[in-house]
């Protein structure tokens, strides 16, 4: 599995530290911001307190690319934390998240479907 690169110190504020506050992210392309909106959706769903909340969660982006690409990132944010994970209780929440991912609402502001 390869890993994701590290965050920035601006991302990692953008995605974990304020995690819980509304924010804007402005970049120009290649920057970072698929990467930040990922793992703030996946630090979110680790702070739930539900023991399934992605029915609560949703991710909207404005292309078919870019929602496949943050599908992609969400899920290779949560492999590396099954990964990284000694804790058998978050082991299995993890394993959980990872095999409902693909009916998660992850997609375009313009699609009725996820």
């Amino acid at each position: 599995m390869a890993r994701l690169p590290a965050l920035t110190l601006r991302q990692a504020e953008a995605a974990v530290a304020r995690a819980g506050e509304s924010l804007a992210l402005t970049s120009g392309a290649g920057c970072g911001k698929t990467l930040v909106l990922a793992r703030r959706f996946t630090e979110l769903l680790m702070r739930a307190d539900a023991d399934s909340p992605l029915d609560g969660f949703v991710a909207l982006t404005f292309t078919d690319k870019a929602a496949l690409e943050m599908r992609s990132r969400v899920r290779a944010v949560l492999l590396e934390a099954f990964a990284r994970s000694r804790d058998q209780e978050e082991r299995r929440r993890l394993a959980d998240w990872i095999t409902e991912l693909p009916a998660a609402h992850i997609s375009t502001i313009h699609s009725s479907v996820s």
